[in-house]
């Protein structure tokens, strides 16, 4: 639905094998199998078998064993720790909390079982619970591995932003090499509005020159033609060649390629398998490289290997991101785009391609370690193709205006809340639909609601969705009058998907790119109207949108036939100028080398 990405990977972080700590700090016995001691020479084989069935993915059977263990021996808590990870990896939630919850009962302080049971909840984003589990385990075991780090991603799904920095810092305390952390850390301060944006770029900043610091032994010599017009190399390097919001964006890049000048190459570093997006993206490609188990130093070396000529990050500091591949350089010329609204921090990144609207001249080219490249448009869009047509305002039939927080929760800071709130107490008929990871959650849809109820709004004016898979979202924006956006950090996908089903959009225009893009979506449309420059001009957008229905209904019926003739759609002229634009840094490096 939209690119929620960064404070959501940190049980996947941490691997779930963590029962030999546990056992340790339980003063356990170390091997598995003698867990319980009653168990018998057949459940200590089954044990060891299951275990490696499980460390071969194949749960179904591993199962069965744990399984059979259990009925020989009912209080193996290894087993059952087991048993639940060979649940969890076949999707079997309830069943994998049911498990741990048995082992829970057996030793209530059991730290493994805890972790894992905090784990699940989180999977089944229930954030309320799995903070408090975490929290207890925290309490419990103090030292236990990167306890914070799951605190903190619980913190962030919470909206609870500075808490949960104060969380990642005291994860980085422990483990100031684990770079991931450092990369969702990044990524979640976009969300909050916590630093300036100088501040926020001096964290990138730091963050690159410390890397390249560390890995510039890398960076050697390529070997390559340096013929600036000869065919280029061109690599993509993704974690989100799938089902995904990236996926929206360079499909019609990848589809419209000139192949006479151009080989292009995807490097997919996905740990998830492959869907149909991926088989569809993976035809407009000449070589596709399935990488996702490969270290950086692996990945480096294959597009080194491949001769690449232009390397293009699609992911910056978001999930199974790698630009620490980037900052060994395996290619002479490489480019950031689209998929993470901030500069990677990185100068082995030479260039990000933007446009003027998302990065005005003189305004922010200060705030990249990376040359900005201005396109006339920075992307294109190609909606879901099975989507629905538009609908009716739901206005008319409701007697009533429904608005909607279609974007990450964590987007919404306490200043979007408060103007919120403020809208809603000017128009108590109304009712706000917040789209929330985790709203099919009680304790998650109370936590929210609880957010405008303290500040004044109604609690019959809230209500809380779950995410949902994309068409049924696109779908459920039939049901919505008009969207707000939040800010500092405003919608990008989730803003096109929104407009595409002629839902209007009130919104903030900040500084930075995270603030630029919806604004820049609304003037495509010609609704620039929509677009604030402050608070109190945003309330009174969303107050006379709100009342006055003929306006809302010319939105709807006027949306997507502007979209389709708008420059957001068009790929093909995109990918003439991305083209022109990786064939002038090709020709300014050979220009380079030449003068060597």
């Amino acid at each position: 639905m939209q690119h929620p990405r960064g404070a959501g990977d940190g049980i996947e972080r941490v691997s779930f094998l963590m029962f030999g700590w546990a056992r340790r700090s339980a003063k356990a016995t170390e091997n598995s199998a003698d867990v319980a001691k009653a168990s018998s020479a057949s459940s200590t084989s089954w044990l060891r078998e299951a275990d490696r069935l499980s460390a071969e993915k194949n749960y179904a059977a591993a199962r069965s064993l744990y399984e059979r263990v259990l009925a020989d021996t009912p209080d193996n808590q290894y087993a059952l720790y087991q048993l639940a990870g060979a649940l969890e990896g076949l999707g079997a939630l309830d069943a994998a909390a049911r498990t741990c919850e048995r082992g829970l009962e057996l030793s209530p302080d059991q730290p493994a079982l805890l972790h894992r049971r905090g784990g699940i909840a989180f999977r089944r984003q229930q954030f309320v619970l799995a903070l408090e589990i975490f929290q207890r385990l925290k309490a419990l075991h103090p030292d236990f591995p990167l306890i914070d780090a799951m605190i903190a991603d619980q913190l962030a799904s919470l909206g609870r932003g500075s808490e949960a920095i104060e969380a990642f810092d005291r994860a980085l305390a422990d483990a100031p090499d684990a770079v991931r952390l450092q990369s969702d850390r990044l990524f979640v301060l976009n969300y909050f509005g916590l630093l300036s944006r100088k501040e926020l770029f001096e964290q990138h900043r730091r963050w690159g020159a410390a890397h390249e610091a560390q890995l510039r032994s890398h960076w050697r010599p390529h070997g390559q033609s340096r013929d600036p017009e000869r065919k280029l190399r061109l690599g993509y390097v993704s974690a989100d060649l799938r089902q995904h919001a990236v996926a929206y964006f360079i499909e019609g890049v990848l589809q419209n390629h000139d192949r006479r000048r151009f080989e292009v190459h995807a490097f997919d570093v996905s740990p998830y398998a492959a869907d149909d997006v991926t088989t569809r993206l993976s035809a407009y490609c000449d070589h596709w490289h399935r990488l996702g188990e490969s270290s950086d130093d692996e990945v480096a070396r294959v597009i080194r290997e491949r001769q690449i000529d232009v390397l293009v990050d699609l992911s910056g500091h978001t999930a199974y991101n790698r630009l620490l591949v980037f900052a060994r350089r395996p290619a002479p010329v490489q480019v950031g785009w689209f998929g993470y609204m901030n500069t990677t921090g990185l100068t082995s990144i030479d260039y990000r391609l933007t446009d003027a609207s998302l990065d005005p001249p003189g305004i922010s080219d200060d705030f990249y370690t990376e040359e900005l490249v201005r396109l006339p448009a920075a992307a294109c869009f190609q909606p879901d193709p099975g989507g629905p047509e538009v609908g009716e305002l739901p206005a008319i039939r409701n007697g009533y205006i429904r608005m909607a927080s279609a974007n990450q929760w964590t987007k919404v800071t306490d200043t979007t809340k408060d103007v919120w709130t403020r809208i809603l107490r000017d128009l108590p008929n109304a009712r706000l639909v917040v789209v929330a990871r985790g709203g099919s959650d009680a304790a998650v849809r109370a936590s929210i609601t609880s957010e405008f109820v303290r500040r004044g709004a109604a609690p019959g004016q809230i209500e809380v969705v779950e995410f949902r898979p994309i068409r049924s979202f696109l779908a459920f924006l039939n049901d919505i009058d008009f969207a707000l956006d939040p800010f500092p950090y405003g919608g990008g996908t989730t803003s096109l998907h929104t407009t595409w089903m002629g839902v209007p959009i009130v919104t903030l225009e900040s500084e930075s790119e995270l603030g630029r893009s919806t604004p820049n979506i609304l003037r495509t449309l010609g609704a620039g109207e929509l677009v604030a420059h402050d608070v109190e001009a945003y309330r009174t957008i969303a107050l006379k949108l709100a009342g006055d229905v003929a306006r809302l209904q010319g939105y709807r019926r006027e949306l997507r036939e502007r979209f389709r003739r708008s420059p957001l759609m068009d790929s093909v002229p995109l990918t003439r100028n991305v083209e022109a634009a990786f064939r002038m840094m090709w020709r300014r490096y050979c220009a380079v080398q030449e003068a060597l």
